[in-house]
Parts: C-alpha cells; sequence; structure tokens
C-alpha cells in the first residue's frame, strides 16, 4: 500500500470515528462510550500489530508519521504514543540517520537511555526535543525538559571554570616569569 492511500485510509477512520460517537450516544447513551473507547483501543492495537510488521526502519517511521498524524478517538493518547515512537526512530534509528552527527551507535535505546546519550554527546537541541515528547507522554518525565537545561548549564558552566582555569595559570607563569627577568 502506498503511502498517499494508507494516509486516506487512516483519515477516512478518523473521520468515521469522530462520527461514530454521536450516533452511537443518540441510541445507546452510556454503553456508547464504552463502545468508542474499545474501537480507539481495537484500533491502537491493530496499528501496533502492523508496526511490528514493518520489514524495515524506513517503512516503520513513515507508518508512524501517519499513525502520528491519525485521531483514534481517545483524547490524543495513540497518537501522542505514535508520535513519541516516531521522534524516537527519528533520532535513534543508526539507518535513518543522514550524517549520523549524534554517534549514538547501533544500540537499541530506551526512552531514559537516549535521553542520556543526547545529553552526554551535547546534542542539546535534539535532547530538548525529546524530552518535550517525553513529558507530554507522562508523570515519570514531568522535569525532563528541565533535567536536559541543567545539563547543559553544568556543562557549560564546568567548560568556562576550566577556560578561566587555564588562563589563571598562564597569567600567573608569565607574571612569575616577568618578576624573575627583573632580578
Amino acid at each position: 500500500m502506498r503511502l498517499s492511500e494508507a494516509s486516506a485510509h487512516l483519515g477516512s477512520f478518523s473521520a468515521r470515528i469522530k462520527e461514530e460517537p454521536t450516533q452511537i450516544q443518540a441510541n445507546l447513551g452510556r454503553e456508547g462510550q464504552i463502545g468508542t473507547s474499545w474501537i480507539s483501543s481495537t484500533a491502537a492495537t491493530a496499528a501496533d500489530a502492523v508496526l511490528s510488521t514493518c520489514p524495515s526502519p524506513y517503512e516503520k517511521r513513515c507508518l508512524l508519521q501517519l499513525l502520528a498524524a491519525t485521531d483514534f478517538g481517545d483524547g490524543g493518547n495513540a497518537a501522542a504514543y505514535y508520535r513519541r515512537l516516531y521522534w524516537k526512530i527519528n533520532l535513534a534509528e543508526p539507518l535513518l540517520r543522514k550524517d549520523d552527527e549524534l554517534h549514538l551507535g547501533n544500540e537499541n535505546w530506551d526512552d531514559a537511555s537516549l535521553l542520556s546519550a543526547l545529553e552526554k554527546n551535547r546534542h542539546w537541541e535534539q535532547a530538548r526535543n525529546w524530552a518535550k515528547q517525553l513529558e507530554a507522554s507522562g508523570a515519570p518525565w514531568k522535569s525532563a525538559m528541565h533535567h536536559v537545561t541543567e545539563s547543559q548549564v553544568v556543562f557549560k558552566f564546568v567548560n568556562l571554570f576550566v577556560k578561566w582555569s587555564r588562563c589563571d595559570r598562564l597569567n600567573l607563569y608569565f607574571n612569575l616569569n616577568q618578576v624573575s627577568d627583573l632580578y
């Protein structure tokens, strides 16, 4: 199936999910809400199953991009989940990195390890973007952005301190040499 066809099918699904609750609620009341959540849950499970069968990282990334833009009728939870996976595959998959400036190797990264690797390699912008995605996914990542900013400030402060220390030593060295030349 081509991307345009898949996008059209997912768009049609989203439109039907949006129409469905009003029709079901008019007929069934409270049971309609249960039916809508069941449909959303089943659709997300089916999407996960299709995602697991993607033969290449490129196809997986394309499908994740489509799923991230799809309304599953669950208040955006599934779309946020797929958006996070899309960001992760773009950052962590070695075959999808164009210039490999991240130097993350060929490992499979969990969320925390990927964030740590981005910070360790001083890719602050990517780390901040990944932290935003993690924060959107829930409570355990509540202060991830703050942590990245803190790490960057500490790194810059240490770097500045090292440079200042070198300058101070050179200044002291040359001042002592000048004093010894006078005698």
